[in-house]
């Protein structure tokens, strides 16, 4: 029978035995009638009742043969129900046929209803929390990077290297600390100046600014090189924030030159000559290195006038 028709209507002279209901209907009052929505009738002869759609399936249609399966991102948990439920804002459906939808992991969010994934979060957020609807902001000397999703995805923030620092919530990722500076410890807000005798050339992994070398010092804080030691003054590695003069005797041959060296057979230093070797005077001669002054011709005698002869005695004339 056709939805609406009767048996008396299709079958002649009360031959009741030939009707019989097609799919998606069923049998009331010796009529056939539409299966409801959220129903469905497969079988023929119909019966006296309707099929109710499982979990899982609706059906929105009078007179179905069958239901229909929620779409991805939908589902439905109750039977014999005519619509498909969206998943909520924190969850979703990635298959057909869901009775539940399932909550975003831990370091993922969806902020839209009906979603057939989650997103993850982006570098400098995190989410420690399952189904939600958006990540946190990373704290102050902490970030999240796609590098280490490995380790935990975007669960947690990791602080900040050594050599590294983040000021604030809105800070872009963990910047390298500026030359002159550094940072010696994890998670840090803030850089901290070298301090005077010392240097720094920038995101240094090594947590203490570097000493000054030999021949080299730094009276500023917060710098990235030591100054060169004049010529004449010397200094040792180390935190050096001045120089120290040669011996007497002694000198550099440049700028940032160090250990002192005696001067030549010929020349002299003292605080005279500015700890610079300086050739002797006329009259005067030197035959050992190292000499703080130049010996004096004896009475009587002169030097001779080129410089370069006054390294021994015969430099001397009468």
């Amino acid at each position: 029978l056709d939805p609406g028709e009767t048996v008396a209507d299709v079958c002649p002279n009360g031959k009741f035995e030939c009707a019989q209901c097609g799919k998606g209907t069923y049998v009331y009052n010796n009529a056939c009638v539409q299966c409801p929505q959220g129903q469905y009738q497969d079988a023929i002869p119909a019966s006296t009742t309707c099929k109710v759609c499982k979990t899982g399936t609706y059906q929105n249609l009078l007179g179905q043969e069958g239901c229909k399966v929620t779409s991805r991102g939908y589902y439905q948990d109750e039977e014999g129900q005519s619509f498909e439920e969206p998943c909520l804002a924190g969850s979703f459906a990635a298959v057909e046929k869901t009775t539940l939808c399932t909550l975003c992991e831990a370091g993922k969010f969806t902020s839209q209803q009906a979603a057939t994934t989650c997103d993850q979060c982006s570098e400098g957020d995190f989410q420690n929390e399952e189904g939600k609807t958006s990540c946190k902001r990373c704290a102050a000397g902490f970030y999240t990077t796609n590098d280490l999703i490995e380790n935990h995805g975007f669960e947690e923030c990791d602080p900040c290297a050594v050599g590294s620092f983040r000021p604030s919530q809105t800070s872009g990722a963990c910047q390298l600390a500026d030359a002159g500076y550094y940072v010696d410890t994890e998670g840090a807000t803030f850089q901290q100046q070298c301090p005077a005798g010392s240097k720094s050339s920038g995101g240094e992994s090594n947590p203490k600014c570097k000493k000054c070398p030999a021949g080299k010092y730094q009276n500023q804080r917060g710098q990235g090189s030591c100054k060169n030691c004049d010529q004449g003054y010397k200094s040792v590695e180390g935190y050096n924030t001045k120089c120290e003069t040669c011996e007497a005797g002694q000198s550099t041959d440049a700028e940032g030159q160090s250990p002192c060296e005696p001067c030549a057979l010929g020349t002299y230093s003292s605080v005279f000559s500015n700890y610079l070797c300086d050739a002797c005077a006329r009259g005067t001669y030197a035959d050992l290195r190292g000499l703080s002054e130049c010996k004096k011709c004896a009475i009587g005698k002169r030097g001779y006038g080129d410089a370069d002869f006054r390294t021994e005695a015969t430099a001397c004339e009468n």
